[in-house]
């Protein structure tokens, strides 16, 4: 294990970048800060292939990737988008291998240059301050980080990312001018082997610090109920772990706890004459359940029924 391999910054690995922006309807243009990224461009070009200069026609916005000789290394078209017809500025997004070469980013209308950025080339750097090496955390908690940059010249703008399995990452904190974040764990899906990982881009290059893996208490998975009047139910299960819950993983359940159907719907009318007392149960991945009373029925009306005693 390296020395401050949990406090002192790293470059970020991701094999693509991210560039946003705004263009303005008499074609000015505002850059935000670039970062690197795992998440590619639709089609998944290979990084330093430059197939994707051929797909910019004359007609199409791009973007581009310049060396210090202004060569193009990589390039994308990219689509300004007006959210309304009197709105001012327009965003635009690409996604673009990484080039260490890289010295400036370009937008331009077929052959027409409408901005330059120069780029840094040299990666942030900065330390976490908190949580340290051998910090407690506490997974029910919430987790204060702390942080310091080490480059006046360049500004960065600072990111927030947490994974409860070390594959699907959340980003709680974006475009972060301070040098804090309160990220509540309680709100967190859980896990063995959490981490949270703050990023830094000062434009183009990006680095990152990851913390130890620390354990976060699972979460029961959410009830979320439609209409409730009838005579056709309809649920669905969340996990914060692992998404979605539908199907076989409902059970609607009568008034001892038995399941008597199962999926997102219900029709109350299918049910036998009489009364019913009704709730659903969703269960989660790793078997994990909640329960929550929806109300008394009638059947065969299907119509929902004041609560009484003893029902």
């Amino acid at each position: 294990m390296e020395e401050h391999e949990f406090t002192e910054s790293r470059e970020f690995p991701g094999p693509f970048v991210r560039v946003r922006g705004r263009l303005s309807r008499e074609w000015q243009v505002q850059w935000n800060p670039s970062l690197r990224t795992y998440k590619g461009p639709p089609d998944k070009p290979v990084p330093g292939s430059g197939n994707n200069r051929t797909a910019v026609s004359q007609t199409q916005f791009a973007v581009d990737f310049l060396d210090y000789q202004g060569k193009v290394l990589e390039s994308l078209p990219t689509v300004p988008h007006f959210l309304a017809k009197d709105q001012e500025w327009a965003t635009f997004v690409a996604r673009l291998p990484y080039h260490s070469a890289t010295q400036s980013m370009r937008l331009r209308f077929g052959e027409r240059e409408i901005s330059v950025l120069p780029v840094p080339t040299d990666r942030p750097f900065f330390s976490l301050l908190h949580p340290g090496e051998d910090s407690f955390i506490d997974g029910r908690g919430v987790l204060a980080l702390h942080w310091c940059g080490h480059d006046d010249e360049h500004p960065m703008t600072f990111f927030v990312r947490y994974s409860h399995d070390g594959r699907d990452w959340l980003r709680p904190g974006v475009n972060l001018r301070t040098n804090d974040f309160y990220l509540d764990l309680r709100e967190m899906p859980g896990g063995a082997r959490c981490a949270v990982q703050v990023l830094a881009t000062n434009g183009y290059r990006t680095s990152y610090v990851q913390t130890r893996h620390f354990e976060v208490p699972r979460k029961p998975p959410e009830v979320f109920l439609g209409e409730t009047d009838g005579p056709v139910l309809f649920v669905q299960g969340f996990s914060r772990e692992n998404g979605p819950i539908t199907g076989e993983q409902i059970a609607w359940l009568d008034r001892d706890g038995n399941a008597i159907r199962r999926g997102g719907t219900l029709d109350v009318r299918s049910l036998p004459p009489g009364v019913h007392r009704l709730s659903v149960m969703v269960q989660d991945a790793g078997a994990v359940q909640t329960t929550e009373l929806i109300g008394i029925y009638d059947a065969p009306s299907g119509r929902r029924l004041p609560s009484s005693p003893g029902l």
